[in-house]
């Protein structure tokens, strides 16, 4: 069974407050890297981020690779296709795929 991500993971919102809350992280390693923050600061606010927004980076991703195999999977197709009819040869049999 595929485990899909629940659609309020995948939500405009949810996606946007994930992108800000990264552009906070990468502030904070900034001002790490100026000596400014402690590392501790910043390894604590990178667990709270994937905590928070983990499941929502997770559902984005998931959908985006379905997305892309989905399409990968049309062109194959129409690539066989081709391929079978530039040799001549019959399309395949959908029983025995």
């Amino acid at each position: 069974m595929e485990d899909k991500p629940e659609q309020s993971e995948l939500s405009p919102e949810s996606l946007a407050a994930a992108e800000a809350a990264l552009g906070r992280v990468r502030e904070s390693l900034m001002a790490a890297s100026r000596s400014e923050g402690s590392p501790s600061d910043v390894k604590q606010e990178l667990e709270d981020y994937l905590h928070n927004h983990g499941p929502a980076l997770k559902g984005a991703a998931s959908a985006l690779t379905e997305e892309v195999r989905q399409q990968t999977l049309a062109e194959l197709y129409k690539w066989r296709e081709q391929l079978n009819a530039q040799r001549g040869a019959a399309p395949p049999d959908p029983a025995h795929e």
